[in-house]
């Protein structure tokens, strides 16, 4: 879904499974998240969203909201709190969106991609589209 909205240019760019680390008050958190949406060419540079990994909807092992939030916080260090950070988790056909501004966090309610909210959800990748352009500009 994310590759339909096309996030590459020479200013942004989807990386996979790149190794995200920082300090957060004064705890190392680190992971791979499944892709990040960032600047850069060939290496993220500055992390905007990060999408955390599938979870089957039947024994999902891990708590893919908690991961999420932790890359979002190392994005948010690396980017000097000068922005939201957006992120998303995907357990089953459930996709939860999630937004982290300063210490604070939202995460909404599941939009089914096997029902209409799948346009939704397209919707809502094109505005993160138009947000990420307008950070750089």
């Amino acid at each position: 879904m994310i590759t339909l909205v096309d996030f590459s240019s020479h200013n942004i760019g989807i990386f996979s499974e790149r190794p995200l680390q920082g300090m957060v008050d004064d705890i190392v958190l680190k992971g791979n998240p499944d892709g990040m949406i960032a600047s850069g060419f060939r290496e993220p540079e500055q992390p905007y969203f990060c999408f955390q990994e599938y979870k089957r909807y039947r024994d999902p092992h891990g708590d893919p909201a908690g991961q999420c939030l932790a890359a979002m916080l190392v994005a948010q260090e690396m980017n000097e709190h000068r922005t939201a950070i957006y992120g998303c988790h995907v357990i089953g056909a459930g996709w939860y969106f999630m937004l982290l501004q300063d210490r604070e966090y939202i995460i909404t309610s599941a939009y089914v991609a096997t029902r209409d909210d799948i346009f939704e959800i397209f919707r809502i990748l094109k505005a993160l589209k138009q947000i990420i352009i307008g950070i750089l500009s």
